[in-house]
């Protein structure tokens, strides 16, 4: 599965949906729909904040002691 993010001008958007809408059900999926405008500083950082909060990371979730790790590269340098 492949996921595609597009930024349509408004006099297209009619047409690419309903050629998505026409699409086999089982093969596309139309995830979300969302009008945007003249984006702002403080868009930006709350659309930041949203991608941030919708991706699960675990950070060093391959590491049993993520110190003793970071102590063995700084090792490695000396």
């Amino acid at each position: 599965m492949q996921r595609v993010t597009l930024d349509i001008q408004d006099g297209m958007y009619e047409h690419i949906m309903y050629i998505l809408q026409h699409l086999e059900k089982d093969k596309v999926k139309i995830v979300s729909k969302e009008k945007i405008g003249l984006k702002k500083k403080k868009s930006l950082k709350n659309d930041l904040k949203r991608l941030i909060t919708q991706h699960k990371t675990e950070v060093f979730k391959d590491f049993k002691d993520p110190v003793q790790w970071q102590r063995e590269q700084r090792d490695e340098w000396q």
